[in-house]
């Protein structure tokens, strides 16, 4: 009965430490992704460090919000644009923290971007694209002009969807 209760002690002793090692673990990399996912923030970001925002914060549960200068959680009034960067930014952190390399599928990126930010968000995707695969999904008013020319450079292939008359099949078409 010792034995057996000595036993039990060095198991749940274990657990502890175990418990403790695998939450340092994951905590130390939540802080890397937090502060890589930042550091891309900023870098793909057309407003400067510090003047509407001034960090970006991840929580324990992996909520990614920029803080306001202010210090308040601003993930509310982030623009399409904004939000695209904040996305993209925290992806390639993970991407790059974890090591696990994968490609990135986007439905319709530029959707809720105008302006200059559309061109740098093209511009972003078009670098990403050096390291891993990029697809995109446009429909041709996401794809105008300023983004075709930030993107036809770097383009492998471009692929058109094309609905049957009945309706029933789509069709890819190279284009």
């Amino acid at each position: 009965f010792a034995d057996l209760k000595r036993d039990i002690s060095f198991a749940e002793n274990s657990i502890r430490v175990l418990e403790r090692a695998s939450r340092s673990i994951m905590e130390s990399f939540r802080k890397k992704i937090e502060q890589k996912t930042e550091e891309n923030f900023f870098r793909l970001h057309w407003k400067k460090k510090g003047q509407t925002y001034k960090a970006v914060s991840i929580n324990t549960d992996y909520t990614v919000s920029p803080v306001h200068s202010m210090g308040y959680d601003a993930i509310s009034i982030l623009s399409g644009g904004e939000r695209e960067i904040l996305a993209l930014s925290f992806s390639t952190a993970l991407y790059k923290i974890s090591g696990f390399d994968s490609g990135i599928a986007v439905d319709r990126p530029f959707a809720n971007v105008s302006g200059p930010p559309l061109k740098m968000i093209a511009e972003m995707f078009s670098k990403i694209s050096d390291q891993r695969q990029v697809v995109l999904l446009l429909t041709p008013e996401d794809y105008g002009s300023d983004v075709r020319a930030a993107l036809e450079q770097d383009l492998s292939t471009r692929l058109t969807l094309e609905l049957l008359e009945d309706e029933k099949e789509v069709r890819f078409k190279e284009s």
